[in-house]
């Protein structure tokens, strides 16, 4: 694939059609999701724009804290956002505190909340990863595996320019996070305590990404594990917590 096919507006009208996607499944699987909770249409609305708009945030903002060193130097790459650039653990954050906040508004149960918008959000992380390809982004190390993925020079990392086919790691954590979702909505059809599904999402998000990092290029701390696996780990620990607590219904 020549590298001008995804320079300019092919790439970014592939990229924002996934991102487009992701949020209307999102939404269209909310709404029945959301029914348990009975809200109203202009409730609900105000939950989906704040936390689409608070992912966003704390996603571009979860990026930068991890490559803080690039951005320190190159300050003006903060809001370059056409390159890419967005961090799920980020959006995840940020989106919780808001919804944190909304709820106490209107005098719902946190936990409700969440439950209602965890399949919801898995879903749209789901489609929504299908844009890093168009980003050609979130690749892996080099592979010569039958699944390799081409990456143009002018996105390939400076100590692997010479190499052409990486690991796609994006695709890894799709089919993780798909296998997850068909566990949880299955799972949901038996008896459930409020925040086990909450707990289930951050096990399967948590899972999914510290497998997925293992072949993904990214700065290593301690144990040879980055930042996202630690995250990841603190994010299963908060989830088995959340499936095995007494249901308290807040």
């Amino acid at each position: 694939m020549a590298d001008g096919f995804w320079l300019g507006p092919i790439k970014i009208y592939y990229y924002s059609l996934c991102m487009l996607l992701a949020v209307w499944a999102g939404y269209w699987l909310l709404l029945s999701q959301a029914k348990s909770l009975k809200l109203s249409s202009t409730v609900l609305t105000d939950f989906v724009m704040a936390a689409l708009v608070s992912g966003a945030v704390g996603a571009r903002l979860g990026y930068i804290i991890q490559n803080w060193t690039y951005y320190r130097a190159f300050p003006g790459d903060i809001l370059k956002l056409s390159s890419g650039g967005l961090s799920i653990h980020g959006a995840l954050f940020l989106g919780l505190l808001v919804l944190y906040i909304l709820t106490r508004k209107h005098k719902l149960a946190f936990l409700a909340v969440t439950d209602a918008f965890a399949l919801p959000v898995l879903l749209g992380q789901i489609i929504g990863r299908f844009g890093n390809y168009f980003n050609q982004e979130l690749y892996g190390y080099p592979t010569n595996l039958p699944w390799k993925i081409f990456i143009d020079d002018i996105h390939r990392i400076p100590a692997y320019q010479n190499v052409t086919y990486y690991h796609p790691t994006f695709l890894y954590e799709i089919i993780l996070n798909g296998l997850g979702l068909l566990f949880i909505w299955r799972w949901q059809n038996g008896h459930k305590k409020t925040g086990q599904l909450t707990g289930l999402y951050l096990i399967v998000l948590g899972l999914s990404r510290f497998i997925t990092e293992i072949w993904r290029i990214s700065d290593r701390l301690a144990f040879h594990l980055s930042l996202a696996q630690y995250v990841s780990v603190v994010l299963v620990l908060i989830g088995a917590t959340l499936y095995f607590k007494r249901d308290s219904g807040r």
